[in-house]
């Protein structure tokens, strides 16, 4: 008789549209109900997921807000590798179908197109159909995303890392990943760094295999998880991204602080390309993953 399945199951109870699972949801700014264990800097640990680091609001407001206004205004619109729906694949050389289009003496941002982007690679590309990264193929990866991810793993004493990959995932209402495992860098010693951007999401965190019961975390606008060690290959999922908090579950409603920022983010994007759709930014829950796939020979 085969392993029980326990992603599977708690995937399928996460994503569901009720609300009555979500309590199981690990809210790490709810001190009554979180197992998490905290240290300086806002890392929290969880002692059955070693390896495991959640950092609430990891980076300088400036820094969050920098990342948040790239992903939607810089990355989209640069010679990285964009996912969009077959029949708009014509545009995707031209992702300046992006651009801003005049109409009389105003400008505006076609979102329409923009709520079809599903992800964007930078550095280096993977190759979804055949499962591998391909040497050769690959863009710049912005010198921010090395930064914030190679300070974030110093400051958790962990292996050094040089970042030359990262994917930028654009999830909606509705959206969800199924669990798998980051296993095709060509380092797998060398962390994976996540940043959570815009609404508020779900990340399940399992072992190393499907039996392993996940711990489910909320993530809000600035939070990164690190996965290293032990958790660096771990299953791990997006079940559901929560557009509002469910009233049901009031323990999920993130801080002030972190809706505060956010909402200072989409004023700055709102200032920076005016008639970008407010709507868009409200729906749109941003992950930055990056990681290194090459081994490189100056790494200690």
């Amino acid at each position: 008789m085969g392993e029980e399945d326990v992603l599977k199951a708690t995937f399928k109870r996460l994503k569901a549209r009720g609300d009555g699972y979500l309590s199981e949801v690990v809210n790490s700014e709810c001190s009554e109900c979180c197992p998490l264990e905290g240290s300086e800097g806002g890392v929290l640990t969880h002692p059955n997921y070693s390896g495991l680091f959640l950092v609430k609001d990891a980076f300088s407001e400036t820094v969050t807000r920098q990342l948040y206004t790239d992903s939607l205004l810089s990355y989209p619109c640069g010679r990285e590798e964009p996912s969009l729906p077959a029949d708009l694949q014509t545009v995707r050389s031209n992702l300046s179908c992006l651009e801003i289009q005049p109409e009389g003496n105003k400008t505006y941002w076609e979102a329409d197109l923009m709520s079809k982007l599903r992800w964007i690679s930078l550095g280096y590309h993977y190759n979804w159909t055949n499962r591998v990264y391909t040497p050769g193929f690959r863009s710049d990866l912005p010198i921010l995303l090395c930064d914030v991810a190679s300070s974030l793993a110093k400051k958790l004493h962990l292996p050094s890392l040089t970042p030359d990959s990262a994917l930028v995932n654009y999830y909606r209402p509705g959206d969800t990943l199924s669990f798998h495992q980051d296993e095709l860098e060509w380092d797998l010693t060398r962390p994976l760094v996540s940043i959570s951007l815009g609404v508020p999401g779900i990340l399940c965190v399992g072992g190393m295999t499907r039996s392993t019961a996940p711990i489910s975390l909320l993530l809000t606008h600035g939070d990164a998880v690190v996965l290293s060690g032990a958790s660096r290959t771990a299953y791990h999922a997006v079940p559901r991204v929560l557009e509002t908090v469910p009233a049901l579950c009031s323990h999920l409603t993130p801080t002030c602080g972190s809706e505060t920022r956010w909402k200072g983010a989409v004023e700055e994007v709102e200032r920076l390309q005016p008639g970008l759709a407010r709507d868009l930014c409200a729906r749109t829950r941003i992950n930055l993953s990056i990681r290194q796939v090459e081994k490189h020979c100056t790494d200690s």
